[in-house]
This record gives C-alpha cells, sequence and structure tokens, in this order.
C-alpha cells in the first residue's frame, strides 16, 4: 500500500507542476502594443534609410574625392577635372603653377 500513496502523490504533483500562480494574465492596453509597433517600424524604416544614403550617396563621395575627381551631388556623378592646357593644347609658362594644377588633379608633374 505504501506504494499505491507515492504513486498518488506523484501523480498530484506532476500534475500542478508545483507551480503557484502568482498572478493572473494581465493583457496590455491595445494602445501601448501599437505604439511599440509603430515606433518599432518607424526605426527600422530610418535604419534603411540611413544605409542607402551610406551606400548610395556617401562612399561613392568619399572614393570620388579620395581619386582627386569632381564629385556632383545632384546627379551622382563623378567627373575627371581636365587641365584648360590639357584641351586647348597651350602649356601654361609657370612651370610651379603647372606642377600645383597637375598635383590638384592627382597627375605627376610633366618632366621637362
Amino acid at each position: 500500500m505504501a506504494n499505491n500513496g507515492s504513486v498518488a502523490v506523484c501523480k498530484r504533483a506532476g500534475a500542478s507542476h508545483g507551480r503557484i500562480p502568482l498572478r493572473k494574465s494581465v493583457h496590455m492596453n491595445p494602445n501601448i502594443e501599437r505604439l511599440k509597433l509603430i515606433f518599432i517600424a518607424a526605426f527600422a524604416v530610418l535604419v534603411v534609410g540611413v544605409l542607402v544614403w551610406q551606400i548610395g550617396w556617401i562612399i561613392p563621395q568619399k572614393r570620388c574625392e579620395g581619386a582627386h575627381k569632381w564629385w556632383d551631388n545632384g546627379a551622382r556623378v563623378c567627373a575627371q577635372p581636365v587641365l584648360i592646357s590639357d584641351l586647348t593644347g597651350r602649356t601654361l609658362q609657370d612651370k610651379a603653377a603647372a606642377a600645383q594644377a597637375r598635383a590638384a588633379l592627382g597627375r605627376p608633374a610633366k618632366p621637362n
């Protein structure tokens, strides 16, 4: 009989799992739940916007300026600057000014 009694105790303990309910199930206010979702969605949209801005504008601009070229923000175009002397075929008479202009474009100075 002692065996049956211990089995009965185990069944009761297994049924309740030894848990004592501390409070009733309380649902959050639906407005708070809705606001939480709105803020999470707004945060996600802002993060995506910052990523698009970085990948589409900032990173190409830094690459372009690092290569000594001109960046046009409106058209997002990286343009190669051209010296007037390259277009006209005229040479700059002042050697220091010619070297400075070539250095500004990232070109090596012309050998004499």
